[in-house]
Order: structure tokens, then C-alpha cells, then sequence
């Protein structure tokens, strides 16, 4: 039976359309429940008069109803602040957690559905996720041991950190609670609790630490002066990463020693090494020594790994570039009147390059990074030439993405021996920042 606070925080939804179903948890930032749109128990008490008796039992038979009007919006979680008179920080605390909910927009982040329209808001509704969080362990097993697994499913947590970051805020609780799981298995962030503007956040109230302790960077914990940039994002994805990776937390200061048991355990596998690096790179003790900036920086890390390393089993890298900065990106040739058929002009400094094939090669694969308009790209090696592949508008303009790939089938294999390297394209203002090349 519910006490008479939780009647209390039940009673402020009264009027807000939607009717409780269950508790779905309780911490320091309030109360989430599982509640029915109010137009979907209405259409669900119009047929009342037929027996419902769903086999198996587990769960009441509304619940299992209104399963299936989820992508509707029918059901939703929804939060309630726990609000104290004595202790307004906590109002302003929900106030902030509600705005960025409705403001950051992206597919791995929680979804905002609908709020209380008051100055101070007393709830709002979001995206519920019956599968859960990454905190559940039949979550999270299929990633033991699995970097690239991992590394492919947090690349989308990445960007959407970036997204919040390029709006002037860090979310400082990304944790395995709080990335939930859909239907589908793909990773949401939620939970943006205490989140709050870069960089100058110190505490949510005088007594109350802003940040989760296994979770935060020790030069937060245990600094002088607990200010938050958006390392503290990248240091906690990155401990995330390791967790699923190894089934362990760790500190900043075991890292070095953990990262040679891990390379052991998992000797030959594929990504190992380049993940841990990349860890060691974020899971630091003090923040001038992480070399990864926010979660846009992150995405394109993680990227780059995913590139050089998911082009197929043990291949032969015959050439690999990236630049460093927009200024040495190399751009397309114009479009302009380039007929079907026509031949597309070379791209500077990615042509007549020598590289070396040390065993006979039939097939070469590989991708280009590249941002811009729309667009088309072939590679030409020793004679052999690729497919045209399309160049799509990046989805986030300005923004770097890998191609598909460039296959390359020799009709005569190309022998042992330097051969020339060409990379032909055209396109509307599109650039290219990188190109690996693998001969299989």
C-alpha cells in the first residue's frame, strides 16, 4: 500500500492526463512511474464488458494491453521530484532535468513526450524502456569481451553527448543505470537528473555531490574544486566501455595494470587493442591529461577504430590517412557537367601515391571519411578499378561520416610489388578527411 508521500506525489498528476499503473523506481532526484495515457484507458474501459485473461499471468492485464500502444505514446515513465519546502534547489534541480529532456533531441537520447506547463513543473512524461538499463545483467552480457560490439552501440551515445555539449551542458551521470535498452537493442541515455551548464557547476545543493561516485573522474572527486567540463562525459563513456568490455569498473589508477590483464584474457581478438588504447586515453587522473574532449571528438575516435578495424578478417593495410583538421581536407572536384560514363578528376594528394602489396591480391577493400553534399568517389589501384560509390549529405552538416565501402576486384591478380594508388571524385562541396585501404 502506497505511504501517504507517495499518495501525496500520485496526487500531483491529478488533471495531467495520465493515470498510474506501477512504480517503476525511486532515488534522490524523485519518483518514476509506468502510467496510461488517459485516452487509451478510456478506450480500453469502452470494451470493459469483454473478459481479458492474458495466459502466463506477470504483470496486471492493463499493463500488457497497453504494451502494444507504446510507439503511440499510450504509456509512459513518468517522473515525479521529490519536493521539500526547506530545500528549493530541489525545484530547480527538476526544472533543469525537464528542460534538456525537451530540448536535446536525438535518436540516443531519451525521448520527451509530454510535461507539466507550470513555471515550476511538478512532472513529465518520457519514453518508457521495459527491457531496462545496462545495470541488468542480461543486458550487458553479450558485450563481454566483444570491443567492436561495444564500440559500435556507444558510437551513438557519443554523438548525442555531443549534441548536449555543442548546447552549452554536460550531463555528468552517464552510467549504466541510466543508458536504458529498447525493444530493438539499441542504447538510449537518459536520466538527465543533474545535468547543468559547462563549466562552472560545482554542487546541486551545498551538502549533495553532483556527480555518482563510482562514476566521476577522480579529479572531480577528490579536486579542490569540483567543476564539470565535458571530459567528465567523455571519462564516464569511457569507463562504460571497460564495463561492458570486462564485467568490472575501474579507477583511473588501475587502469594501466587492468589494461594488460584484459589484453591477455582477450589475446586475438579483433579491436582489443585499439579500445584499451583509446581508453587509456579518456580513464585518466587528472583532466589536462585527457586527450579526448567532448563526446564529437569521441564519436570520431570511436569511428576511426570502427573503420580500420570491421573491413573483414585479417587483411593487409596497404594505406591509411586522416587529416587533423579542416584545413588539409582535400575537396571534390566540382560536379559541374560530368556526364554518365565521364571519367571523374583526381583527388589531390590521394592520386598517383605508391603502395606496397607484399602477397598476391585479387580483392582490396576500403572507406573514405568525408563531410558535405552529395556526391561520388572511385579508387584505382594498379589497373584495378572500383565501383562508384554514392556519397550521401552527412545527417549532421559539418559533420564527418565513413562511406561504404570501395571494393576493388583485380580480373588478373596484382602482384607483389609497389603498385600506384588513385582516388577520383566529384561532388557539391564535399571534403575528405581520411581513406583506409586493406588488400584482402
Amino acid at each position: 500500500m502506497a505511504d501517504d508521500s507517495t499518495r501525496s506525489s500520485y496526487a500531483r498528476l491529478d488533471g495531467s492526463g495520465w493515470i498510474p499503473i506501477r512504480e517503476l523506481g525511486s532515488g534522490g532526484g524523485g519518483l518514476v512511474l509506468l502510467c496510461a495515457n488517459q485516452r487509451v484507458k478510456t478506450a480500453i474501459d469502452s470494451y470493459s464488458s469483454t473478459e481479458i485473461s492474458p495466459p502466463g499471468g506477470g504483470g496486471s492485464s492493463l499493463e500488457r494491453i497497453l504494451g502494444a500502444a507504446r510507439d503511440n505514446d499510450g504509456i509512459a515513465a513518468v517522473k515525479l521530484p521529490h519536493l521539500d519546502v526547506g530545500r528549493p534547489e530541489d525545484q530547480e534541480r527538476f526544472r533543469r532535468e525537464v528542460e534538456a529532456t525537451e530540448q536535446y533531441v536525438h535518436p540516443a537520447l531519451i525521448r520527451f513526450i509530454d510535461r507539466d506547463r507550470g513555471a515550476a513543473p511538478q512532472w513529465f512524461a518520457m519514453e518508457y524502456y521495459p527491457r531496462g538499463t545496462l545495470a541488468e545483467p542480461a543486458n550487458r552480457d553479450k558485450y563481454l569481451g566483444e570491443p567492436l560490439a561495444i564500440l559500435a552501440d556507444i558510437c551513438p551515445l557519443a554523438e548525442a553527448l555531443g549534441l548536449v555539449h555543442r548546447g552549452g551542458a554536460v550531463h555528468r551521470d552517464v552510467k549504466p543505470k541510466n543508458i536504458f535498452v529498447t525493444d530493438s537493442g539499441n542504447l538510449i541515455l537518459g536520466d538527465f537528473g543533474i545535468v547543468a551548464p559547462t563549466p562552472d557547476a560545482v554542487h546541486l545543493t551545498m551538502v549533495e555531490p553532483a556527480h555518482s561516485r563510482d562514476w566521476v573522474p577522480d579529479w572531480v572527486q577528490f579536486g579542490e574544486e569540483r567543476k564539470y567540463s565535458t571530459t567528465v562525459d567523455v571519462f564516464a563513456v569511457a569507463k562504460v566501455i571497460y564495463y561492458l568490455l570486462t564485467g568490472e569498473n575501474v579507477m583511473a589508477s588501475q587502469l594501466s595494470r587492468a589494461a594488460e590483464v584484459v589484453r591477455d584474457r582477450f589475446s586475438g581478438v579483433r579491436g582489443i587493442a585499439a579500445t584499451l588504447a583509446l581508453l587509456e586515453k579518456c580513464i585518466v587522473d587528472r583532466e589536462d591529461k585527457c586527450s579526448i574532449a567532448d563526446g564529437a571528438a569521441l564519436e570520431r575516435e570511436i569511428e576511426n577504430i570502427l573503420a580500420a578495424e570491421s573491413v573483414g578478417p585479417p587483411k593487409q593495410l596497404v594505406f591509411s590517412c586522416l587529416s587533423t583538421h579542416a584545413s588539409t581536407d582535400m575537396e571534390l572536384a566540382k560536379a559541374g557537367d560530368l556526364r554518365e560514363g565521364d571519367e571523374m578528376p583526381e583527388v589531390i594528394r590521394l592520386s598517383r601515391v605508391q603502395v606496397l602489396l607484399t602477397r598476391p591480391t585479387e580483392r582490396l577493400v576500403g572507406r573514405a571519411r568525408v563531410r558535405g553534399g552529395d556526391g561520388m568517389m572511385e579508387v584505382e589501384i594498379g589497373g584495378a578499378l572500383s565501383r562508384r560509390i554514392k556519397i550521401v549529405l552527412s545527417k549532421l552538416s559539418g559533420f564527418e561520416v565513413w562511406t561504404d565501402e570501395f571494393i576493388v576486384d583485380a580480373a588478373t591478380p596484382l602482384t607483389p610489388g609497389w603498385h600506384e594508388l588513385t582516388v577520383r571524385g566529384s561532388g557539391d562541396q564535399v571534403f575528405v578527411s581520411g581513406l583506409v585501404l586493406y588488400a584482402a
